[in-house]
């Protein structure tokens, strides 16, 4: 996997290659760090990159990463928007936390995804490029999200199965583009209130529940995985590899088999009298 990094802290630039450079499995990765937008432009039309990560503000006066985001789309051919070529995938990061403006404005540009303080948490930055990866490389449109055969546009709010679209209400639709967004990881009750339209919702309310509840009825279960953590959030997770659930599929069938008593058990039990035997002495 090929990344640029941009940000204009040079300090910040060297511990982002020297921790990745240093662990698994972004050992093996080609990671190129610049200072600025316009090094990132010619570094981008000097050799292709599979990844674009860069700071949020890159100096007063400079163009932010917000801006360098929507260049790069621009400077995208239509055939890479076609589906002919992997367009580049774009994350947006800050160390500050993000409003919802903010984010949206980075998405609006073209980003894929925003983050926060990444470095500090490392293990969540390398699953969100490999999930990033994982979209780019193949045949999805900017702003689509995959799971399995479900597939998710943040931007339009839409999904759909296959060929088929699947019809959403707005609480639905906010949820859904939330757990793709932040997916691996966990959309906590209150971001689930807020999208919602509930930002001040108490956690031991059932109106996340029961909204969540009519998604998973929505969303077949084969295709994604809401996964609950009680108390806590939910997630939504692609569907377990084909082998498991033949395995699991096989294991219950062998457990009724089990339970039930066999037709040649029966068959013995009809021979039997109905009425106990007397022992004599």
């Amino acid at each position: 996997m090929r990344i640029l990094f941009v940000d204009d802290r040079p300090a910040t630039r060297r511990a982002t290659l020297r921790v990745f450079r240093s662990h698994e499995p972004t050992k093996s990765w080609a990671c190129t760090a610049v200072a600025d937008a316009e090094s990132a432009l010619v570094a981008l039309a000097q050799q292709p990159f599979d990844l674009l990560v860069t700071d949020w503000h890159l100096g007063v006066g400079a163009t932010n990463g917000i801006e360098l985001a929507r260049a790069v789309r621009a400077a995208e051919s239509p055939s890479t928007l076609s589906g002919a070529r992997a367009p580049i995938g774009i994350m947006v990061y800050s160390s500050q936390d993000w409003t919802e403006p903010d984010e949206a404005a980075a998405l609006d540009a073209g980003a894929d995804c925003v983050a926060s303080c990444p470095l500090l948490h490392f293990e969540r930055l390398v699953a969100q490029l490999l999930a990033l990866y994982r979209r780019v490389s193949g045949t999805i449109a900017i702003g689509e999200l995959r799971f399995g055969d479900l597939e998710i546009n943040v931007f339009k709010k839409t999904a759909r199965i296959g060929n088929r679209s699947i019809e959403l209400t707005k609480s639905q639709r906010e949820l859904l583009v939330l757990l793709a967004r932040v997916s691996p990881d966990l959309a906590s009750h209150d971001e689930c209130a807020r999208a919602l339209g509930y930002p001040e919702l108490p956690l031991g309310s059932h109106l996340v529940q029961e909204a969540m509840r009519g998604l998973r009825g929505v969303v077949r279960p084969t295709t994604a995985r809401i996964e609950a953590v009680r108390g806590v959030g939910y997630r939504l997770l692609p569907p377990p590899p084909r082998t498991l659930c033949m395995n699991v599929r096989r294991a219950k069938r062998r457990a009724r088999a089990m339970a039930r008593p066999s037709s040649l058990f029966r068959r013995a039990l009809a021979f039997l009298p109905s009425a106990p035997l007397s022992c004599r002495s």
